[in-house]
């Protein structure tokens, strides 16, 4: 519903957060109050980058890229979006502490990282199913693995 109402507002884009875990991505299509049909690309959720949450579903995310390309007519456009599938893997450094990274799971999927556990590497391959099944299908966008 609001997604609608903010292309008929004029949004060329909509990026979304906060639930914690990436949701579709989709083109949205609404008419404007002058009847004009105008349509975005909305991205309801781009999900966690770096976190401590260990939740299926949360502890990943996606890096979503786009290029803003300026018109023949002067308007804005919205080319090129793609997204990077990332993980965010946690594990004791050296001095007994939590340490983070964000891995780009596309990078990793035939080559687990040095000190990864077969469990966490088992889960990073989870989310790169996960997060291409739900961006994908009728996909609007192409996934980066490099």
């Amino acid at each position: 519903y609001w997604a609608k109402k903010l292309v008929a507002a004029g949004i060329d884009l909509i990026i979304g957060g906060h639930p914690h875990m990436v949701q579709p991505a989709e083109y949205i299509t609404a008419t404007d109050s002058n009847g004009i049909s105008r349509t975005a690309l909305c991205v309801y959720s781009i999900g966690n980058f770096l976190t401590q949450h260990r939740s299926p579903y949360t502890d990943s995310g996606i890096v979503f890229e786009f290029t803003l390309a300026e018109q023949a007519d002067g308007s804005i456009a919205v080319t090129a979006p793609g997204y990077v599938p990332v993980y965010v893997w946690t594990f004791k450094n050296a001095a007994g502490a939590d340490d983070y990274r964000v891995l780009p799971t596309g990078v990793y999927m035939n080559s687990r990282p040095d000190g990864m556990s077969d469990e966490q590497y088992s889960r990073m391959c989870e989310t790169w199913n996960e997060t291409t099944s739900l961006m994908g299908g009728d996909a609007v966008l192409k996934t980066l693995t490099e």
